[in-house]
């Protein structure tokens, strides 16, 4: 009787951590959605710079005026780079925070397991 009060308390307990882990991961999935979006901006920059590369033709003001609009986006795409590494950096807060309760919930859903016969 003992062991099947133990084994409720640890699947109690396994529970909670499962659900701090999966609050605690929620800055991560957030991190990991903003990460995305800059990188779909950051290659849509660099699929317009790309397109512009060779539509002057022989017309001398048209081709300054490209490698001007190309200018803008380099710097754009430099900005956007940087944003990326402060989102990546983010990241790795928001996995650093999370680890704990995520080991928690590991360890515990092991010793739940363990304690009801299975492994």
């Amino acid at each position: 009787m003992a062991m099947t009060r133990k084994a409720r308390q640890l699947a109690e307990l396994a529970q909670l951590a499962a659900l701090a882990s999966d609050r605690a991961l929620v800055p991560v999935a957030e991190a990991r959605a903003r990460i995305d979006a800059a990188r779909t901006a950051e290659r849509a920059l660099a699929a317009h710079r790309a397109a512009l590369r060779g539509e002057a033709g022989d017309d001398p003001a048209l081709a300054a005026l490209l490698a001007r609009q190309a200018e803008r986006l380099r710097r754009s795409q430099a900005d956007a780079m940087t944003g990326l590494a402060a989102l990546e950096a983010q990241m790795e807060v928001a996995k650093a925070a999370a680890r704990p309760a995520y080991g928690r919930r590991i360890a515990l859903a092991r010793l739940a397991r363990e304690a009801l016969g299975k492994r």
